[in-house]
C-alpha cells in the first residue's frame, strides 16, 4: 500500500495575512501604550476646612470627601453653607464652607462648577488656599482633557474613532 503524506518538500506553506498580522500588532502595542499612560490615579493632598459646633455637617462633609463620596460630601457642605448664612457666621466661616464643596466638585468631575464656588469664596474672603484650589481643578480639568484626547486618538489608530473625532487635525486639534 503506498500512502502519500504532506512534507514541506512536497507542499507550499499557508499565505500570511500581513495586513492582518500588522493590525493584530498595531493594536496590541497600542493597547498596551496606553495602558501604560492612561488611565493613571492622581495622588493630592485635599485640604478641607474643618467645621465648627455650630456647622456640624461640616465634619459630615469632610467624613464623606475623605471616603471620596463627593455626592454625600457636596450635599452636606451645601446644606453647612445654608447653616452658616441662617446663623449668620462669619464670612471667613462661609467662604470655607463654599470652598470646601467647591472643592469636592470638582474632585467629582464638575471642574467648573467647583472653580465658580471657589471663586464666590474668593469675593468674601482672600485665601491663599482658594487660589491654589482653583489652579489644583484647572489641572485636574486639563488633565482630563487631554487623556480623552488620547483616548480618541488611540480608538482611531483601532478604526473605532467616532465621526466627531476624526474631524479633527489631531496635531493641532482644529477642524481640517
Amino acid at each position: 500500500d503506498f500512502q502519500t503524506t504532506k512534507s514541506a518538500t512536497n507542499s507550499s506553506p499557508e499565505r500570511i495575512d500581513r495586513d492582518g498580522l500588522k493590525m493584530t500588532c498595531m493594536k496590541k502595542i497600542v493597547r498596551k501604550f496606553m495602558k501604560t499612560i492612561a488611565p493613571y490615579n492622581v495622588k493630592y493632598k485635599l485640604k478641607l476646612y474643618k467645621g465648627s459646633s455650630d456647622i456640624p455637617s461640616v465634619n459630615a462633609g469632610i467624613s464623606a470627601a475623605k471616603n471620596s463620596d463627593w455626592v454625600t460630601a457636596i450635599e452636606a457642605f451645601k446644606q453647612a453653607q445654608e447653616q452658616a448664612q441662617v446663623k449668620n457666621l462669619s464670612p471667613k466661616v462661609r467662604s470655607r464652607v463654599r470652598y470646601n464643596t467647591g472643592m469636592c466638585y470638582g474632585l467629582s468631575g464638575q471642574y467648573n462648577k467647583g472653580i465658580a464656588e471657589i471663586k464666590k469664596a474668593l469675593r468674601v474672603n482672600h485665601d491663599d488656599a482658594f487660589y491654589q484650589g482653583i489652579r489644583s481643578l484647572r489641572m485636574f480639568k486639563r488633565d482630563e482633557t487631554r487623556l480623552k484626547r488620547q483616548q480618541l486618538q488611540h480608538d482611531d489608530t483601532l478604526g473605532r474613532g467616532s465621526r466627531k473625532s476624526r474631524m479633527f487635525d489631531n496635531k493641532a486639534n482644529k477642524p481640517k
